[in-house]
C-alpha cells in the first residue's frame, strides 16, 4: 500500500516538473532557433535547406530541390553538425541530415 502511495506521489511530482519545464523548453527552443537563423541560415536557400533536414531527404535531394550544389548542402550540414544542431541519419548509402530543433 505504501509503495503505491510512494509511486503516486512520485508520479505527481514528475508531472509537476514536466508542467514547469514545458514553458522553459519552448522559450529555450525559440532562442536557439533565433541563434541558428542568425549564425547559419543567412540566405533563403539555407533556410529552405534546413527545412528539408528531416532525416528523410538525402543531401543530393535537398540540393536538387533547393537549386544549390551538393557542396553548399554539405557545408551547411557540416557547420550545423559541428555545432551539435543536427544529426546524420544513414539510409542505405545516403547520409540524411536531421535537425534536432525546429
Amino acid at each position: 500500500m505504501e509503495d503505491a502511495k510512494s509511486r503516486e506521489g512520485l508520479l505527481d511530482t514528475l508531472q509537476t516538473i514536466i508542467t514547469l519545464l514545458k514553458p522553459m523548453s519552448i522559450a529555450a527552443s525559440r532562442q536557439i532557433m533565433t541563434e541558428i537563423k542568425d549564425q547559419f541560415l543567412t540566405t533563403a536557400e539555407r533556410e529552405r535547406m534546413y527545412q528539408m533536414f528531416d532525416g528523410k531527404h538525402s543531401m543530393g535531394e535537398i540540393a536538387e530541390s533547393v537549386g544549390v550544389t551538393r557542396e553548399a548542402v554539405r557545408v551547411l550540414v557540416s557547420n550545423l553538425e559541428n555545432a551539435g544542431l543536427i544529426k546524420i541519419i544513414r539510409v542505405g548509402r545516403n547520409k540524411n541530415p536531421k535537425k534536432i530543433i525546429g
